[in-house]
């Protein structure tokens, strides 16, 4: 299991990708065209699925900033279609459950849907590291929406980024 550390924290509240504010939804469409979607976040699920970007794995908590979304919205995502994988990842931390459950959803040839018990938002680097193709998609609290391609540079960053993590017990 590994643990975020404090300096880890800061470097990673700096965008892994381009950044696209509330008001660039048509230049967002524009860039997800025809692109395998990753999305990871409840409010970034939801997005996208009003914008009718069809996304391969939604990965959420049900929670936003921290807090339980409303009873809607969690009768929403149980709707919402694809097989479901849960897995339970603390805040702060990247689990073998968490792990694990992004290994399989990327092996699905359908679209998954994982559920995690705990907080969802450090596995944008488990996408990264695993992913052979696509986009991951995450929010920028308070900043919009962050889309980071699949490719050599990026699971490069994600591998280094990894390593900062403190393995523990």
């Amino acid at each position: 299991m590994k643990r975020i550390t404090p300096a880890l924290k800061i470097k990673l509240r700096k965008p892994l990708g381009a950044l696209y504010s509330p008001r660039q939804s048509a230049a967002l469409c524009k860039a997800l065209v025809d692109q395998t979607v990753y999305a990871v976040g409840d409010a970034t699920v939801q997005k996208l699925a009003k914008l009718r970007i069809p996304v391969q794995v939604a990965v959420y908590d049900l929670k936003t900033r921290r807090k339980p979304i409303n009873r809607k919205e969690e009768a929403w995502f149980e709707k919402l279609p694809g097989v479901k994988i849960v897995c339970v990842n603390p805040a702060g931390y990247i689990t073998p459950s968490l792990q694990n459950a992004v290994s399989l959803a990327l092996k699905s040839e359908v679209p998954t849907k994982v559920f995690v018990v705990g907080e969802e938002d450090l596995a944008v680097l488990p996408f990264l590291r695993q992913a052979g193709h696509g986009v991951i998609c995450y929010g920028q609290p308070g900043k919009g929406m962050v889309v980071v391609p699949v490719n050599r540079v990026t699971r490069h960053l994600a591998e280094k980024l990894y390593a900062e993590f403190r393995d523990v017990k």
